[in-house]
């Protein structure tokens, strides 16, 4: 049976299905007295229905696991650029550049006109309340 594979099932419940699925087969026949070897046979070909689909879990699993981590590699590799790039453009004069239109987001990397780079460091005291 194909069951696994329509209902999209993880690795884990695809195996448990195969398992019971031959399970109560085996229990039907027995319960019915009709061991012979057409009941081994259907037997048989439900093991091979069964185990081709939770190999198919298996390997869409993996594949799904493997995109899952390739965009989240994505997404902090983006993070890390956008912070590189907000110690270099103040993250509010980007937004400001990305409302006016001169810069979208998948051309960070254009000449920006007119641009004043300012450090400045501020030393500060943090008051306490018994001060």
């Amino acid at each position: 049976s194909y069951l696994p594979v329509v209902l999209k099932l993880r690795t884990q419940s695809a195996v448990l299905v195969t398992i019971s699925l031959f399970v109560c087969h085996i229990v039907v026949c027995i319960v019915i007295g009709s061991i012979n070897s057409t009941s081994v046979w259907n037997g048989v070909l439900q093991l091979a229905a069964c185990i081709p689909a939770t190999i198919i879990c298996y390997t869409e699993e993996e594949k799904d696991k493997t995109n899952f981590a390739t965009v989240m590699a994505i997404r902090f590799a983006s993070e890390v650029n956008r912070d590189l790039l907000h110690t270099l453009i103040p993250p509010n004069v980007l937004h400001h550049l990305e409302a006016q239109g001169n810069m979208n987001s998948t051309q960070k990397a254009q000449v920006i006109p007119y641009c004043t780079v300012m450090f400045c460091m501020m030393e500060y005291e943090v008051l306490t309340v018994q001060e």
